[in-house]
């Protein structure tokens, strides 16, 4: 619902993960950008832990790799 919200009707909403978890409405161009570069810093992060484990197991499974990357 959320997603819907921001990718089809536009809305200007923020998510926080941490405690307690919820959404926000973004009201400035200041949150707007701490929010995008957070989303950023996040994908990155992700991505990264993604490539570790991908390498992890390619290097302790030799007979049955991934090519997924």
């Amino acid at each position: 619902m959320i997603k819907e919200c921001i990718e089809i009707d536009g809305d200007l909403i923020g998510a926080v993960t941490g405690r307690p978890a919820g959404f926000f409405v973004i009201f400035s161009i200041q949150e707007l950008e701490n929010y995008v570069d957070s989303l950023e810093n996040r994908t990155r992060s992700d991505n990264d832990r993604r490539t570790a484990l991908i390498n992890s197991w390619n290097q302790n499974n030799n007979a049955q790799t991934t090519n997924k990357y």
